[in-house]
C-alpha cells in the first residue's frame, strides 16, 4: 500500500456520492462534490470530516482521492508538514479553519502602503 492509498475514497463511497449528486442536480439543488486534476484552481478548503468533499481526481475508471495534509498545508501558505504533530483529523480541521496566510500577507502589506490600499 502506498502513501496515497490511504487517501482513495472507497468505490462504495464514490458511487454514492455520484448518485447523490445526480439526484440533487436533478432537484435544482447545489450539492456535490468538487473533482480537480492537481493543475487547476482549488476550492476553499473547509474544516470536517467531509474535507469539503474536495477530491484529487486519480483517471478515467479509478476513485478519486483526498488530498493529503500536506498538499492543504500548502494550498493554505503554510509550510510543509506544519501540522505534523496533531492527529490527521485535526490536521484537517485546523487547515480548513484556517486564512490563507498568503493572501493576509499581501492584504497587510498593502494596507502599508500608502499608493495601493
Amino acid at each position: 500500500m502506498s502513501n496515497m492509498d490511504e487517501y482513495v475514497i472507497s468505490e462504495t463511497y464514490w458511487k454514492a456520492l455520484k448518485v447523490h449528486k445526480q439526484r440533487n442536480q436533478a432537484k435544482g439543488n447545489g450539492f456535490g462534490y468538487v473533482l480537480k486534476d492537481g493543475k487547476d484552481v482549488a476550492p476553499a478548503i473547509r474544516a470536517g470530516k467531509d474535507r469539503g468533499l474536495f477530491f484529487i481526481d486519480r483517471g478515467e475508471d479509478k476513485c478519486p482521492r483526498y488530498p493529503t495534509p500536506t498538499e492543504v498545508e500548502s494550498l493554505q501558505g503554510f509550510p510543509p508538514n506544519w501540522t505534523a504533530l496533531i492527529t490527521k483529523a485535526q490536521r484537517y480541521k485546523c487547515l480548513g479553519n484556517a486564512v490563507t496566510t498568503n493572501v493576509i500577507t499581501q492584504l497587510v502589506d498593502r494596507m502599508f502602503d500608502d499608493k495601493t490600499f
